[in-house]
């Protein structure tokens, strides 16, 4: 966790701003951020973590897996 944010919300917001909002230009290699294949990953993981967080014993599964 990034000050509360999980990466996968931290990638997501990212590449949806420089997909969806054209007047801001990412520099360099961060463009690459705007790839469907960054995108769509980062929205599946940021909802299966959102859920995870949700559910009591997959919450704990969740945190476990992201510790090893």
């Amino acid at each position: 966790y990034i000050g509360g944010l999980s990466l996968y919300t931290l990638v997501l917001a990212v590449s949806g701003i420089a997909r969806y909002l054209s007047h801001i230009q990412l520099p360099g290699a961060l463009s690459l951020l705007a790839a469907d294949w960054i995108f769509w990953p980062a929205l599946i993981m940021t909802t299966v973590e959102f859920v995870a967080d949700k559910v009591p014993g997959w919450d704990i599964a969740w945190n476990r897996i992201h510790l090893w």
